[in-house]
Protein backbone atom coordinates (compact mmCIF):
# COMPACT_ATOMS: atom_id res chain seq x y z
CA UNK A 1 0.00 0.00 0.00
CA UNK A 2 1.27 3.60 -0.62
CA UNK A 3 1.21 5.19 2.55
CA UNK A 4 2.96 8.59 1.63
CA UNK A 5 -0.94 9.39 -0.98
CA UNK A 6 -2.77 9.05 2.52
CA UNK A 7 -3.22 12.21 4.64
CA UNK A 8 -1.60 11.14 7.46
CA UNK A 9 2.13 12.27 7.77
CA UNK A 10 3.17 13.26 10.54
CA UNK A 11 3.29 16.93 11.72
CA UNK A 12 4.60 20.20 10.54
CA UNK A 13 7.42 19.16 7.94
CA UNK A 14 5.93 20.08 4.53
CA UNK A 15 3.71 22.57 2.93
CA UNK A 16 1.29 19.77 2.67
CA UNK A 17 1.44 19.13 6.48
CA UNK A 18 -1.76 20.71 7.67
CA UNK A 19 -3.97 19.19 5.41
CA UNK A 20 -1.52 15.88 6.82
CA UNK A 21 -2.00 16.51 10.05
CA UNK A 22 -6.06 17.06 10.07
CA UNK A 23 -6.39 13.43 9.48
CA UNK A 24 -3.26 11.99 10.97
CA UNK A 25 -4.23 12.17 14.54
CA UNK A 26 -7.63 11.00 14.08
CA UNK A 27 -5.58 7.35 13.40
CA UNK A 28 -4.16 6.48 16.12
CA UNK A 29 -0.52 7.50 14.56
CA UNK A 30 2.60 8.50 16.67
CA UNK A 31 6.28 10.14 15.45
CA UNK A 32 8.81 11.06 18.37
CA UNK A 33 11.66 12.86 19.26
CA UNK A 34 15.29 11.42 20.14
CA UNK A 35 15.54 12.37 23.30
CA UNK A 36 16.43 10.51 26.88
CA UNK A 37 14.09 8.48 28.71
CA UNK A 38 13.44 10.10 32.32
CA UNK A 39 11.54 9.05 35.14
CA UNK A 40 8.62 11.87 35.67
CA UNK A 41 8.96 14.39 37.88
CA UNK A 42 5.33 15.40 37.87
CA UNK A 43 2.21 13.38 35.90
CA UNK A 44 1.07 16.44 34.01
CA UNK A 45 -1.76 16.15 32.07
CA UNK A 46 -1.54 18.58 29.05
CA UNK A 47 -4.85 18.39 26.75
CA UNK A 48 -3.87 17.41 23.18
CA UNK A 49 -4.73 20.35 20.64
CA UNK A 50 -6.46 19.88 16.93
CA UNK A 51 -3.93 18.66 14.29
CA UNK A 52 -5.24 20.89 11.79
CA UNK A 53 -3.32 23.55 13.92
CA UNK A 54 -1.18 22.42 16.76
CA UNK A 55 -1.45 25.61 18.42
CA UNK A 56 -5.02 25.53 19.61
CA UNK A 57 -6.00 26.92 23.18
CA UNK A 58 -5.78 25.62 26.62
CA UNK A 59 -8.32 23.09 28.34
CA UNK A 60 -9.23 22.60 32.05
CA UNK A 61 -6.71 20.03 33.72
CA UNK A 62 -7.92 16.54 34.15
CA UNK A 63 -7.52 14.81 37.97
CA UNK A 64 -7.49 16.81 40.90
CA UNK A 65 -3.71 15.11 41.45
CA UNK A 66 -2.67 16.18 37.86
CA UNK A 67 -0.78 19.41 36.68
CA UNK A 68 -1.70 20.79 34.07
CA UNK A 69 1.41 22.51 31.84
CA UNK A 70 0.56 24.62 29.26
CA UNK A 71 2.58 26.58 27.07
CA UNK A 72 3.17 30.02 26.71
CA UNK A 73 2.20 31.02 23.40
CA UNK A 74 0.20 33.79 23.64
CA UNK A 75 -3.06 33.53 20.91
CA UNK A 76 -4.56 36.68 19.35
CA UNK A 77 -7.42 36.79 17.72
CA UNK A 78 -7.24 36.69 13.48
CA UNK A 79 -9.39 37.75 10.50
CA UNK A 80 -11.53 34.71 8.36
CA UNK A 81 -11.80 36.07 5.61
CA UNK A 82 -12.98 39.49 7.11
CA UNK A 83 -15.52 37.43 9.02
CA UNK A 84 -14.48 34.84 10.88
CA UNK A 85 -12.01 34.74 14.06
CA UNK A 86 -9.45 31.79 14.91
CA UNK A 87 -7.35 31.69 18.42
CA UNK A 88 -3.96 30.08 18.39
CA UNK A 89 -1.54 28.83 21.02
CA UNK A 90 1.36 27.11 20.86
CA UNK A 91 2.73 23.67 21.26
CA UNK A 92 6.43 22.32 22.37
CA UNK A 93 8.03 19.32 22.22
CA UNK A 94 10.89 17.75 24.32
CA UNK A 95 14.39 17.83 25.58
CA UNK A 96 16.97 15.37 25.00
CA UNK A 97 20.28 15.12 25.36
CA UNK A 98 22.23 16.77 22.38
CA UNK A 99 25.98 16.97 20.50
CA UNK A 100 27.00 20.10 21.56
CA UNK A 101 29.72 22.48 20.05
CA UNK A 102 31.93 24.42 22.46
CA UNK A 103 31.19 28.35 22.01
CA UNK A 104 35.17 28.26 20.09
CA UNK A 105 33.64 26.36 17.78
CA UNK A 106 31.20 28.47 16.06
CA UNK A 107 32.96 30.26 13.35
CA UNK A 108 33.16 34.06 13.78
CA UNK A 109 31.22 35.49 10.94
CA UNK A 110 28.81 36.81 13.46
CA UNK A 111 29.49 38.50 16.49
CA UNK A 112 28.30 35.98 18.72
CA UNK A 113 28.00 36.96 22.67
CA UNK A 114 30.25 34.83 24.53
CA UNK A 115 29.59 33.38 27.90
CA UNK A 116 30.74 36.32 30.75
CA UNK A 117 29.56 34.95 34.28
CA UNK A 118 29.80 38.40 36.27
CA UNK A 119 31.61 38.47 39.36
CA UNK A 120 31.11 42.54 39.85
CA UNK A 121 28.14 43.70 42.27
CA UNK A 122 24.61 42.16 42.03
CA UNK A 123 22.21 44.15 40.21
CA UNK A 124 19.08 45.39 41.08
CA UNK A 125 15.65 44.34 39.07
CA UNK A 126 15.53 48.10 37.74
CA UNK A 127 18.86 47.71 36.47
CA UNK A 128 18.31 44.33 35.16
CA UNK A 129 15.31 45.52 33.26
CA UNK A 130 17.13 48.42 31.92
CA UNK A 131 20.41 46.49 30.65
CA UNK A 132 18.45 44.09 29.17
CA UNK A 133 14.99 45.30 27.95
CA UNK A 134 16.57 46.99 24.47
CA UNK A 135 17.87 43.05 23.80
CA UNK A 136 14.24 41.13 24.30
CA UNK A 137 11.41 41.72 21.26
CA UNK A 138 7.83 41.03 20.24
CA UNK A 139 7.13 38.19 17.69
CA UNK A 140 4.05 38.30 15.70
CA UNK A 141 3.25 35.26 13.44
CA UNK A 142 0.60 34.64 11.53
CA UNK A 143 -0.95 31.62 9.53
CA UNK A 144 -3.41 30.90 7.14
CA UNK A 145 -5.62 28.05 6.63
CA UNK A 146 -8.52 26.84 4.72
CA UNK A 147 -11.78 26.13 6.41
CA UNK A 148 -14.33 23.45 6.30
CA UNK A 149 -15.92 25.84 3.31
CA UNK A 150 -12.98 26.50 1.81
CA UNK A 151 -12.72 30.38 3.15
CA UNK A 152 -9.39 31.42 3.69
CA UNK A 153 -8.36 31.83 7.86
CA UNK A 154 -6.11 33.82 8.94
CA UNK A 155 -4.65 32.88 12.72
CA UNK A 156 -2.49 35.39 14.75
CA UNK A 157 -0.27 34.51 17.42
CA UNK A 158 2.69 36.12 19.12
CA UNK A 159 5.70 35.83 21.66
CA UNK A 160 8.64 37.01 22.23
CA UNK A 161 12.39 36.35 21.66
CA UNK A 162 16.10 37.46 22.51
CA UNK A 163 18.44 39.45 20.47
CA UNK A 164 21.45 37.17 20.10
CA UNK A 165 24.00 38.36 17.64
CA UNK A 166 23.62 42.42 16.72
CA UNK A 167 23.03 41.73 13.07
CA UNK A 168 19.77 40.34 13.83
CA UNK A 169 20.05 36.44 14.94
CA UNK A 170 17.30 36.13 17.54
CA UNK A 171 16.46 32.40 19.93
CA UNK A 172 13.05 31.95 20.62
CA UNK A 173 10.73 29.14 21.38
CA UNK A 174 10.18 26.77 18.33
CA UNK A 175 6.73 26.42 19.16
CA UNK A 176 6.26 29.99 18.43
CA UNK A 177 7.00 29.84 15.04
CA UNK A 178 6.00 26.75 14.36
CA UNK A 179 3.94 26.24 11.07
CA UNK A 180 2.92 30.05 10.78
CA UNK A 181 3.13 31.27 7.15
CA UNK A 182 5.06 34.66 8.35
CA UNK A 183 6.77 36.12 11.06
CA UNK A 184 7.63 40.21 12.25
CA UNK A 185 9.33 41.11 14.80
CA UNK A 186 9.01 44.43 16.40
CA UNK A 187 12.03 46.22 19.23
CA UNK A 188 11.49 47.57 22.33
CA UNK A 189 11.55 50.79 19.62
CA UNK A 190 8.97 50.23 18.14
CA UNK A 191 11.00 49.15 15.33
CA UNK A 192 9.01 46.39 13.17
CA UNK A 193 11.00 43.70 11.06
CA UNK A 194 10.11 40.64 8.67
CA UNK A 195 11.62 37.68 10.01
CA UNK A 196 13.05 34.54 8.29
CA UNK A 197 13.88 30.96 10.29
CA UNK A 198 17.08 30.58 10.34
CA UNK A 199 16.97 27.22 11.79
CA UNK A 200 14.64 25.29 14.81
CA UNK A 201 15.21 22.17 16.89
CA UNK A 202 11.88 20.79 18.07
CA UNK A 203 13.21 18.03 20.14
CA UNK A 204 14.49 21.53 22.70
CA UNK A 205 11.60 23.78 21.65
CA UNK A 206 14.54 26.41 20.41
CA UNK A 207 14.34 28.17 17.25
CA UNK A 208 16.37 30.87 15.53
CA UNK A 209 14.98 33.69 13.57
CA UNK A 210 17.20 36.47 11.50
CA UNK A 211 16.14 39.67 10.78
CA UNK A 212 18.33 42.51 8.49
CA UNK A 213 19.23 45.19 11.11
CA UNK A 214 22.70 45.67 12.66
CA UNK A 215 23.92 46.93 15.92
CA UNK A 216 21.34 45.97 18.06
CA UNK A 217 21.53 45.40 21.70
CA UNK A 218 22.29 41.84 22.63
CA UNK A 219 21.97 39.73 25.99
CA UNK A 220 24.71 38.58 27.69
CA UNK A 221 24.91 34.53 27.93
CA UNK A 222 25.50 33.50 31.58
CA UNK A 223 25.43 29.76 32.77
CA UNK A 224 22.45 28.49 34.43
CA UNK A 225 25.03 25.76 36.08
CA UNK A 226 26.03 28.51 38.65
CA UNK A 227 22.37 28.88 39.97
CA UNK A 228 21.10 28.11 43.27
CA UNK A 229 17.34 27.41 44.78
CA UNK A 230 16.69 30.75 45.76
CA UNK A 231 18.52 33.23 43.55
CA UNK A 232 16.94 35.95 41.89
CA UNK A 233 15.41 36.24 38.36
CA UNK A 234 13.76 38.10 36.32
CA UNK A 235 11.35 37.70 32.78
CA UNK A 236 11.38 39.97 30.56
CA UNK A 237 9.04 39.41 27.61
CA UNK A 238 5.70 39.89 25.76
CA UNK A 239 3.07 38.89 27.73
CA UNK A 240 -0.76 38.65 26.30
CA UNK A 241 1.11 39.53 22.62
CA UNK A 242 0.62 43.36 23.19
CA UNK A 243 2.39 44.08 26.47
CA UNK A 244 5.95 44.08 24.78
CA UNK A 245 8.85 44.31 27.69
CA UNK A 246 6.98 43.43 30.89
CA UNK A 247 9.27 42.67 33.55
CA UNK A 248 8.51 40.54 36.34
CA UNK A 249 10.57 38.75 38.91
CA UNK A 250 10.90 35.96 41.20
CA UNK A 251 13.15 33.38 42.37
CA UNK A 252 14.87 30.50 41.16
CA UNK A 253 12.56 27.94 42.36
CA UNK A 254 13.89 24.56 41.59
CA UNK A 255 16.74 22.95 39.38
CA UNK A 256 16.68 20.31 36.91
CA UNK A 257 12.76 19.79 36.90
CA UNK A 258 11.69 16.58 35.03
CA UNK A 259 8.67 17.65 33.58
CA UNK A 260 6.36 15.05 31.33
CA UNK A 261 3.97 16.01 29.28
CA UNK A 262 0.82 13.90 28.04
CA UNK A 263 2.54 12.81 25.45
CA UNK A 264 4.74 10.84 27.40
CA UNK A 265 8.20 12.98 26.62
CA UNK A 266 10.10 14.99 29.00
CA UNK A 267 11.90 18.35 29.49
CA UNK A 268 14.47 19.32 31.64
CA UNK A 269 13.09 22.49 32.85
CA UNK A 270 14.14 25.39 35.14
CA UNK A 271 11.28 26.37 37.91
CA UNK A 272 10.57 29.76 38.71
CA UNK A 273 7.95 31.56 40.89
CA UNK A 274 8.24 34.74 38.43
CA UNK A 275 5.13 35.84 36.76
CA UNK A 276 4.53 33.35 33.27
CA UNK A 277 1.95 34.36 31.44
CA UNK A 278 1.16 33.62 27.31
CA UNK A 279 3.10 35.65 25.13
CA UNK A 280 6.27 35.24 26.90
CA UNK A 281 7.12 32.04 25.14
CA UNK A 282 10.60 32.96 23.95
CA UNK A 283 11.36 35.54 26.07
CA UNK A 284 14.27 35.96 28.55
CA UNK A 285 15.03 34.98 32.18
CA UNK A 286 17.94 36.71 33.82
CA UNK A 287 20.41 36.40 36.93
CA UNK A 288 21.10 38.98 39.65
CA UNK A 289 24.41 39.73 37.35
CA UNK A 290 21.94 40.64 34.61
CA UNK A 291 23.25 37.04 32.19
CA UNK A 292 20.95 35.39 30.28
CA UNK A 293 19.94 32.09 32.16
CA UNK A 294 16.73 30.37 30.70
CA UNK A 295 14.50 31.13 27.51
CA UNK A 296 10.94 30.93 29.38
CA UNK A 297 8.64 28.55 27.83
CA UNK A 298 6.32 26.87 29.69
CA UNK A 299 3.97 27.71 33.02
CA UNK A 300 1.48 25.13 34.54
CA UNK A 301 -2.62 26.22 34.36
CA UNK A 302 -5.30 24.86 36.95
CA UNK A 303 -7.30 26.04 39.35
CA UNK A 304 -5.74 26.93 42.30
CA UNK A 305 -1.97 26.81 41.23
CA UNK A 306 0.16 29.95 40.76
CA UNK A 307 3.59 30.52 40.79
CA UNK A 308 5.01 27.52 38.62
CA UNK A 309 6.87 29.14 35.60
CA UNK A 310 9.55 27.21 33.36
CA UNK A 311 12.44 28.11 31.21
CA UNK A 312 14.78 26.14 29.75
CA UNK A 313 18.37 26.39 31.23
CA UNK A 314 20.77 28.11 28.96
CA UNK A 315 23.71 25.64 29.50
CA UNK A 316 21.23 23.39 26.72
CA UNK A 317 19.93 26.31 24.67
CA UNK A 318 22.52 27.89 24.23
CA UNK A 319 24.70 24.95 21.84
CA UNK A 320 21.81 24.59 20.28
CA UNK A 321 21.39 28.08 19.39
CA UNK A 322 25.25 28.01 18.50
CA UNK A 323 24.17 24.88 16.05
CA UNK A 324 21.69 26.90 14.61
CA UNK A 325 23.07 30.11 14.18
CA UNK A 326 26.29 28.77 12.18
CA UNK A 327 24.48 25.75 10.51
CA UNK A 328 20.52 25.91 10.10
CA UNK A 329 20.48 22.46 11.96
CA UNK A 330 21.71 20.79 15.51
CA UNK A 331 24.94 19.29 14.48
CA UNK A 332 25.89 15.76 15.64
CA UNK A 333 21.96 14.26 15.75
CA UNK A 334 21.53 11.89 13.47
CA UNK A 335 18.25 9.67 12.08
CA UNK A 336 16.81 7.02 10.22
CA UNK A 337 15.34 9.00 7.65
CA UNK A 338 11.81 7.55 8.07
CA UNK A 339 8.24 8.65 9.71
CA UNK A 340 5.95 5.32 11.56
CA UNK A 341 2.65 4.83 12.34
CA UNK A 342 0.97 2.67 14.56
CA UNK A 343 -2.21 0.74 13.65
CA UNK A 344 -3.25 -1.35 16.56
CA UNK A 345 -6.67 -1.86 15.50
CA UNK A 346 -8.73 -3.91 13.26
CA UNK A 347 -10.58 -0.80 12.29
CA UNK A 348 -7.65 1.30 11.17
CA UNK A 349 -6.36 -1.68 9.71
CA UNK A 350 -9.13 -1.47 7.36
CA UNK A 351 -8.91 1.93 7.40
CA UNK A 352 -5.59 1.48 5.82
CA UNK A 353 -5.83 -1.15 3.81
CA UNK A 354 -3.47 -3.52 6.10
CA UNK A 355 -3.88 -6.86 7.52
CA UNK A 356 -1.17 -7.01 9.95
CA UNK A 357 -1.57 -5.03 13.20
CA UNK A 358 1.58 -3.33 14.32
CA UNK A 359 4.09 -0.45 13.14
CA UNK A 360 4.57 0.28 9.31
CA UNK A 361 6.68 2.58 7.53
CA UNK A 362 4.47 5.80 6.84
CA UNK A 363 7.32 8.01 4.89
CA UNK A 364 10.70 7.59 3.87
CA UNK A 365 12.03 11.00 3.60
CA UNK A 366 13.90 11.66 0.12
CA UNK A 367 17.77 11.03 -0.36
CA UNK A 368 17.28 9.50 3.10
CA UNK A 369 19.80 6.43 3.85
CA UNK A 370 16.48 4.39 4.88
CA UNK A 371 15.56 5.45 1.35
CA UNK A 372 18.59 4.40 -0.47
CA UNK A 373 18.44 0.97 1.83
CA UNK A 374 15.20 0.18 0.30
CA UNK A 375 13.00 0.82 2.57
CA UNK A 376 9.65 1.72 1.12
CA UNK A 377 6.49 3.83 2.34
CA UNK A 378 3.87 1.07 3.59
CA UNK A 379 6.61 -1.93 5.07
CA UNK A 380 5.55 -3.64 7.92
CA UNK A 381 8.35 -3.84 10.32
CA UNK A 382 8.91 -7.40 11.63
CA UNK A 383 12.37 -6.83 13.57
CA UNK A 384 14.89 -4.62 14.04
CA UNK A 385 18.55 -5.99 15.41
CA UNK A 386 16.42 -9.82 16.13
CA UNK A 387 13.60 -7.87 18.22
CA UNK A 388 10.30 -8.43 17.15
CA UNK A 389 8.75 -4.95 16.82
CA UNK A 390 4.97 -4.26 18.02
CA UNK A 391 4.94 -0.52 18.12
CA UNK A 392 7.18 1.91 17.31
CA UNK A 393 8.06 3.08 20.38
CA UNK A 394 10.61 -0.14 20.23
CA UNK A 395 11.79 1.01 17.14
CA UNK A 396 12.69 4.32 19.04
CA UNK A 397 14.26 2.60 22.08
CA UNK A 398 16.60 0.74 19.82
CA UNK A 399 17.83 4.18 17.60
CA UNK A 400 18.12 5.77 21.51
CA UNK A 401 20.60 3.15 22.20
CA UNK A 402 22.28 3.40 18.91
CA UNK A 403 24.65 5.70 17.74
CA UNK A 404 25.76 7.99 14.52
CA UNK A 405 27.46 5.11 12.23
CA UNK A 406 25.38 2.17 13.44
CA UNK A 407 23.42 -0.01 10.74
CA UNK A 408 20.05 -1.40 12.08
CA UNK A 409 19.34 -4.10 10.32
CA UNK A 410 15.15 -4.56 9.52
CA UNK A 411 13.14 -7.49 9.01
CA UNK A 412 10.14 -5.67 6.84
CA UNK A 413 6.65 -7.27 5.43
CA UNK A 414 6.22 -6.21 1.69
CA UNK A 415 3.21 -7.66 -0.29
CA UNK A 416 3.36 -10.64 1.47
CA UNK A 417 6.98 -11.12 1.06
CA UNK A 418 9.63 -10.86 4.21
CA UNK A 419 13.08 -9.24 3.25
CA UNK A 420 15.83 -8.13 4.91
CA UNK A 421 17.65 -4.47 4.98
CA UNK A 422 20.17 -2.75 6.61
CA UNK A 423 20.04 1.05 7.13
CA UNK A 424 23.00 3.02 8.44
CA UNK A 425 22.06 5.84 10.72
CA UNK A 426 23.51 9.05 9.03
CA UNK A 427 23.61 12.66 10.49
CA UNK A 428 20.21 14.63 10.71
CA UNK A 429 20.95 18.07 9.32
CA UNK A 430 16.81 18.57 9.08
CA UNK A 431 16.02 19.05 12.44
CA UNK A 432 12.54 17.83 12.29
CA UNK A 433 12.18 16.00 15.19
CA UNK A 434 9.44 14.35 13.79
CA UNK A 435 11.24 11.17 12.38
CA UNK A 436 12.89 8.37 13.77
Amino acid sequence: MDFENQNYTPDGQNSESAQQNENFGQNNERSYSFYQPNSPYIPPYTPKPPKNKKKNGFSKGGAAALIAVCLVLSCIVGTVSGLLVAKNAGAFQHEETISTISKSDSKKQHETVESTVSQGDKLTVKQIASQNQDAVVEIMTATTTRGFFAQSITTEGAGSGVIITNDGYIATNYHVIEDVTSISVRLHNGNEYKATVRGYDETTDIAVLKIEATELSTVTIGESKNLSVGDLVVAIGNPLGYLGGTVTDGIVSALEREITFDDGKTMTLMQTNTAINPGNSGGGLFNEYGELIGIVNAKTSDVGIEGLGFAIPIDTAYPVILNLVEFGYVRGRFTLGVQLIDIMSAMYARYYNVSDLGSYISVVNPGSNAEKAGLKSGDYIVSVNGKTITKSDEVKEIIDASSLGDVLNFVIKRNGRQMNIAVTLNEDTNNTALQF
